[in-house]
């Protein structure tokens, strides 16, 4: 329907099909896709009204631009694909901000099998939303990027978010592996829940002592 007719407001149901995505610590059966920029998970979740996260739901989901966009085919439209690495691509190509013809906005969602995501974004006109938000909610809780900030999204910007879930902070190393989960995260891009980040047979303490990659199977 978004193809044919352009919309202003609906959702649709992807199924995880040859790809993957860990929400907390189970696999995801699928998205619902919203126009107005949401991906959620057990449930829907589309509106073009936008609040801080969490916004008070129960509702899991990601917002890499949640707010009032209109789909008008054949330019504006919503695209997926799957990549190499058994990540998966949502693109909102070419939707118009706040509803007006001369301002297009791209942005993309790509979700990795580890519960990892990252958002991008591409405008080629000034973005003409007065009620949008940039953020991730789950399990009651969520993290806001931008809430009506249009000087914090710029052509070209990537934001690079980690899986959720829930580190202790009294605990120094979280999977044991002898490396801080500080360092893990801060210094060698590391997965501070597995000590073998690329599944390889050397640990991650073994690797980096042995100047090897531990990102690098």
């Amino acid at each position: 329907p978004w193809t044919r007719y352009g919309l202003a407001e609906d959702t649709f149901w992807l199924p995880a099909t040859n790809w993957s995505f860990v929400l907390g610590t189970n696999a995801v059966e699928g998205a619902h896709v919203s126009s107005s920029g949401t991906l959620s998970f057990r449930w829907p979740k589309g509106s073009e009204e936008a609040w801080a996260m969490p916004d008070g739901d129960t509702i899991d989901f990601l917002a890499p631009l949640q707010g009032s966009l209109g789909t008008v085919p054949p330019e504006g439209r919503f695209w997926h694909a799957v990549t190499d690495s058994n990540s998966v691509l949502m693109t909102w190509q070419n939707l118009y901000a706040g509803r007006f013809t001369n301002s297009p906005v791209t942005f993309q969602a790509e979700l990795f099998r580890n519960g990892d995501f990252v958002y991008r974004y591409a405008f080629t006109n000034a973005l003409s939303l007065t009620n949008f938000v940039v953020g991730a909610q789950h399990n009651g809780g969520g993290e806001t990027y931008a809430l009506n900030d249009t000087n914090k999204l710029a052509n070209g910007l990537e934001l690079r978010w980690r899986a959720f879930g829930l580190l202790d902070p009294e605990i120094d190393d979280h999977d044991g592996d002898g490396l801080s989960t500080y360092d893990e995260v801060m210094t060698y891009g590391t997965d501070p829940s597995m000590p073998d980040t690329d599944l390889d047979g050397m640990g991650d303490l073994a690797e980096v002592v042995s100047l090897a990659d531990p990102l690098l199977r």
